[in-house]
């Protein structure tokens, strides 16, 4: 579901009369405020960690870069523990980055963007988390990466555009919500995906 409709749809019910929350619905909506993930997919580039950490620090929620978390444990750029560990073991090693976060609360996750390969991966994010899907044009992405350095899985054998059309289909299964965060100003952008996630 794209973000735009959410909101539209529930500006069209605030604009009807507002209603009255009562006592369990406050809970409800003070559970979700306190306990709330949200986890940003996308291709390499669609701005899933600049997004997630500027989303985290907004709301004040923690950050957890999967990436990042690789890189660490690992010692090494993404791009070489590719080349050294191969595809499968590399999926493997992203997967097990993401289920053995554990129970969380309050965080912000940026998986990499070959994580839907991983089918164990996408449910433990679509089960703990509001999912978003950073759909940006492919000529936009393109733009922004250098595909030499970023360790991006099925690069080896197919072409990156390749890459960005079957991901697409994965990504769009795998989300809550869908939104195309170019061309837009980030604060509004960060306001309309929190009133989304709190809307779920």
């Amino acid at each position: 579901m794209a973000i735009s409709s959410v909101l539209c749809q529930s500006a069209t019910k605030l604009h009807a009369g507002t209603p009255k929350v009562n006592f369990l619905q406050f809970l409800t909506g003070l559970a979700i405020l306190m306990y709330m993930n949200v986890t940003f997919i996308g291709m390499s580039g669609a701005g899933k960690s600049y997004l997630g950490q500027q989303f985290a620090d907004r709301f004040q929620m923690q950050f957890f870069d999967i990436d990042r978390e690789m890189e660490a444990a690992y010692g090494k750029p993404l791009q070489v523990i590719l080349d050294e560990i191969g595809e499968a073991r590399f999926l493997k090693e992203q997967s097990l980055q993401v289920t053995n976060m554990g129970v969380f609360d309050r965080t912000v996750v940026s998986p990499g963007g070959s994580i839907v390969y991983t089918e164990e991966a996408v449910q433990y994010l679509k089960a703990n988390s509001v999912v978003i899907y950073l759909e940006v044009p492919l000529s936009v992405i393109l733009s922004r990466t250098d595909t030499t350095v970023r360790g991006i899985v099925g690069l080896g054998h197919k072409t990156f555009a390749q890459l960005y059309t079957e991901r697409a289909v994965l990504y769009r299964a795998a989300a809550d919500y869908t939104i195309d965060p170019t061309n837009h100003d980030v604060d509004d952008l960060l306001e309309s995906i929190y009133a989304a996630c709190m809307l779920r």
